[in-house]
């Protein structure tokens, strides 16, 4: 809920200046624009002046829980938290109560009153803090109905302020779900959709019950880590596996348009073959041929090489290979179609192909064939 926002003026600063406690107001450039003199002291510094001319360089993380500050500043809220200063390098942790205010010029800004928090905090306790707020891991707190009670940087720059967790998962009754399974002693991973501040993403979420050091009711710890670039990656392998498999069966559809097979009559068989009798080529060819010839009970297979380029010694090879597999099975083959300068690459291979009938085309093949047949 929120408070009213004070007007800084010379009425209030006069009032804060007689404090014991170090007041001081910032702006949204994170600059000094008042303090009294305990701030003074505790800054070492003897001047507002000087205290501005340090650089005060943050990280991004330190950026992160500024913005969150002054964003609900913004609302009129009043704010509690913990922040380690190091006035001349040396660390002061703090208790720090902030309180929104606006400047004469209109500008929104905070007043810090701090106490000293060294006693309520071990040495190692505030190392386990610091490390916590400047952790890269996204962490939040969540009550066992969903609210929000606590993120680190880390999840507030992924996320953006967050009243409860439910509204952050994509998906409709996850949110509620991994709580439930959290909430039961189950450790919970998986990976989901989340409303990060740049829009949908994949996140792994981590979740596991612990209680609330502050109330002692049981709540869930929730870490958060980005998967998209896993997910996107996964997505892209499935994308271009299809893909591939499209290639394929295209591929394989238009070896088959190469070299259809023709069912001519008289247990015969005709293939005209067009272009080169490369090693896939060669294969699909023979396999369905021979496939054919197998459940049709074939006896004669016309291979037309009319439209087939000039084979050399591979493509050779792989007709006459052809040719064997076909007598294993018990057909002939007749070969058609023979160009001049084909006949030549045929010649070195006659033992090979001894006993298979030539004719000039297609047509005269299956007039010999039918011939022959009476």
């Amino acid at each position: 809920m929120g408070t009213a926002i004070w007007t800084f003026d010379e009425g209030i600063a006069a009032v804060l200046a007689e404090l014991v406690v170090p007041v001081w107001a910032i702006d949204r450039d994170v600059r000094f624009v008042w303090m009294n003199q305990p701030a003074l002291d505790l800054w070492r510094s003897p001047s507002l002046e000087e205290l501005n001319s340090r650089d005060f360089s943050t990280s991004a993380r330190a950026n992160t829980v500024l913005d969150g500050l002054f964003a609900r500043a913004a609302k009129g809220e009043r704010q509690q938290i913990e922040w380690t200063f190091y006035p001349r390098g040396e660390p002061v942790t703090l208790a720090l109560d902030l309180r929104p205010i606006r400047f004469a010029d209109g500008g929104l800004g905070l007043l810090n009153q701090a106490l000293p928090s060294e006693g309520a905090f071990s040495d190692k306790a505030r190392r386990n803090l610091t490390i916590a707020d400047h952790s890269s891991v996204a962490r939040l707190f969540a009550a066992a109905d969903g609210e929000v009670l606590t993120m680190n940087p880390a999840a507030i720059h992924s996320l953006g302020e967050r009243s409860s967790w439910i509204g952050c998962v994509v998906e409709d009754g996850l949110g509620e779900a991994i709580l439930s399974r959290a909430l039961a002693g189950e450790s919970v991973r998986l990976s989901t959709r989340v409303h990060s501040s740049a829009g949908p993403s994949w996140q792994v979420v981590e979740a596991e019950r612990l209680r609330d050091p502050v109330s002692g009711e049981l709540g869930v710890l929730i870490e958060l880590s980005d998967d998209t670039a896993r997910v996107e990656a996964e997505q892209r392998a499935r994308e271009l596996h299809a893909t591939l498999e499209l290639v394929e069966r295209q591929r394989a559809e238009i070896l088959a348009l190469s070299a259809p097979i023709l069912d001519v009559g008289d247990r015969t068989l005709a293939v005209p073959l067009v272009g080169s009798l490369g090693a896939d080529k060669g294969e699909m060819i023979t396999g369905r041929l021979l496939e054919a010839v197998n459940q049709r009970g074939v006896r004669h297979v016309i291979l037309d090489v009319t439209g087939v380029e000039l084979m050399g010694d591979d493509g050779l090879g792989r007709l006459v290979a052809m040719v064997r597999a076909l007598r294993l099975l018990g057909a002939d083959a007749t070969l058609t179609g023979i160009r001049p300068e084909m006949a030549s690459e045929l010649s070195r291979s006659s033992a090979e192909l001894e006993g298979v009938a030539t004719s000039r085309s297609l047509a005269d093949g299956l007039r010999r064939l039918r011939v022959h047949a009476r």
